[in-house]
């Protein structure tokens, strides 16, 4: 049985995963999105 520290630790440590998996997700679509746009903007002129 793993004590409450290391419960802890392995929590956290998975949760701060699932943030930056998260984070780089959306930053992931926003950046999509700029490009698509600068993209269409390009082929305008």
């Amino acid at each position: 049985m793993p004590s409450f520290k290391t419960k802890f630790i392995i929590s956290y440590s998975l949760a701060g995963l699932v943030v930056l998996a998260l984070s780089l997700y959306f930053h992931g679509i926003f950046v999509n999105k700029n490009l698509y746009k600068i993209d269409r903007a390009w082929k305008k002129n």
